[in-house]
């Protein structure tokens, strides 16, 4: 007699039931690997990997050899993140497809290749896992990943004042050169700047600090203020230097270091006195009735620092002002008239005035200079939506780069397409369109302009002198704004 067979055999029970005998070995998974060192090739012995299956399944963790490889046996089919650890090494995470595999004619092996996710900034020069998945013989997905590591690159030095003396708590700024903009792209404020910020540390009470972590690239090393408590240690002739003894980065000295390197940089603190810059504010009603006083803040933006923490002269006034030691250079000037009665607590005051000027500061001092104020507005306008938009809700929104307005504001686009922002400080802006269901996702713009300003282009200054509205335009074929 001849017995067919099939993939679930059926049993007859003594009763007369039916039952259906499961498989004894069902499909498993197995992850395995190597770790080195991306320079050298060489195996990590001393690297810890940790796998990960979901939020609500412990992870486990698990230790190389000496030839720097892993195993994972015996684990269920499914989705893993790998967490590769080493001792003066970037961190490595690889995503590993360790599901069971879809059936496939004639029996034929399943295999593949996934690019793995290592942490990092953009074009990080960490390179990525490589991970591939195969079906051994007995049905075991089977994950291999081969996880080269990338050594920490360092900067330290000392920072020190003009006169050779440590300088405790000096803020240290390490800045990276910005990646170049892909072609086409709209430019950006940010853009305008040449660096990219990457750590900011704190020199000891020996003037030593220590920048690592760092992949390999090149770096511009900055000795800024303290930004602690030990101000008094900086005199306001003191400038921000940069390596090894520069007042912008035009003139300062890069730093190229590979994987593993340690490269010093000392820094010397500049001193240089400047100048004296005073005027009176012009354009302000005088005090009377139900105001008493208007109190103006003045601050001057350098143009030609990427240090995160520039010299910003700053001062205030009723009827006039003054700022002494400010070093000859372009600079943009932002003052802002207060309506101190607003908020007598002074943490959200009610701006009236301001300018924004560009200025140039020559050798010699500045007296007479007055500031002409106008009036703030409101920001208002219309946004049309082109053909192929759809009408999702959204906010307009501006945001600053500069001392007077950090941060941003922004308003709801109403159902008529209407906005308006309430008394924009002085200040300059870029201006976006967000949708409010996806609060990073911006909108894009077709067209912004304010009578004959092109805000695309030029962007937002306030205040304004003309009563235009803005008329925007948003052109798209999958999303808009309501």
């Amino acid at each position: 007699m001849r017995i067919q067979s099939f993939p679930l055999a059926i049993l007859v029970a003594s009763s007369g039931a039916l039952l259906c005998a499961q498989p004894s070995n069902p499909a498993r998974a197995l992850v395995e690997g190597d770790v080195i060192d991306a320079a050298t090739s060489a195996p990590l012995s001393g690297a810890r990997v940790k796998l990960e299956h979901g939020q609500d399944v412990d992870p486990v963790f698990g230790k190389v050899d000496q030839q720097g490889h892993f195993v994972f046996r015996n684990l269920d089919p499914g989705f893993y993140t790998l967490v590769v650890d080493a001792p003066g090494f970037h961190q490595s995470r690889a995503s590993i497809d360790a599901s069971a595999p879809r059936p496939v004619k004639n029996g034929a092996g399943v295999r593949g290749v996934l690019g793995g996710v290592i942490s990092g900034y953009p074009r990080s020069q960490v390179p990525q896992a490589k991970v591939s998945k195969a079906v051994d013989d007995d049905g075991t997905v089977h994950a291999t990943v081969s996880a080269p590591m990338l050594a920490y690159a360092s900067i330290v030095g000392k920072v020190t004042d003009p006169y050779g003396a440590p300088l405790a708590g000096a803020g240290i700024e390490i800045l990276k050169p910005r990646p170049a903009a892909p072609t086409g792209a709209p430019p950006t404020a940010s853009a305008q700047s040449v660096t990219m910020f990457h750590s900011m540390l704190t020199a000891d009470s020996a003037g030593e600090y220590r920048a690592g972590k760092l992949e390999p690239g090149t770096y511009w090393v900055v000795a800024n203020r303290p930004h602690n408590s030990s101000q008094w240690v900086w005199q306001s002739t003191y400038r921000v230097t940069y390596f090894p003894a520069a007042l912008d980065v035009a003139s300062a000295q890069s730093i190229k270091i590979e994987a593993g390197q340690q490269v010093r940089a000392d820094i010397q603190i500049l001193r240089q006195a400047g100048v004296s810059i005073s005027g009176h504010f012009l354009g302000l009603p005088s005090p009377g009735g139900a105001i008493r006083s208007l109190y103006t803040s003045v601050s001057l933006q350098p143009a030609n620092t990427e240090a995160l923490n520039p010299e910003r002269p700053a001062t205030s006034g009723e009827k006039d002002f003054q700022l002494t030691d400010v070093l000859p250079g372009h600079y943009t000037l932002f003052a802002q008239t207060y309506d101190p009665m607003s908020d007598p607590m002074n943490s959200s005051r009610k701006p009236l005035f301001g300018l924004v000027k560009d200025i140039e500061i020559g050798k010699q001092d500045m007296a007479g200079f007055d500031l002409v104020l106008e009036p703030l507005k409101n920001f208002t306008g219309t946004v049309e939506l082109t053909d192929g938009c759809a009408s999702v809700p959204a906010f307009i929104e501006l945001q600053g780069h500069n001392p007077m307005m950090p941060g941003q504001l922004q308003a709801p686009i109403a159902a008529d397409g209407t906005f308006v922002l309430q008394n924009i400080p002085a200040g300059r802006y870029k201006l976006s369109v967000t949708n409010r269901g996806q609060p990073y996702q911006q909108i894009p713009i077709a067209s912004a302009m304010k009578g004959t300003r092109d805000l695309l282009k030029d962007g937002v200054e306030s205040p304004w002198p003309d009563d235009d509205i803005v008329k925007i335009k948003i052109s798209c074929t999958s999303q808009g704004v309501r």
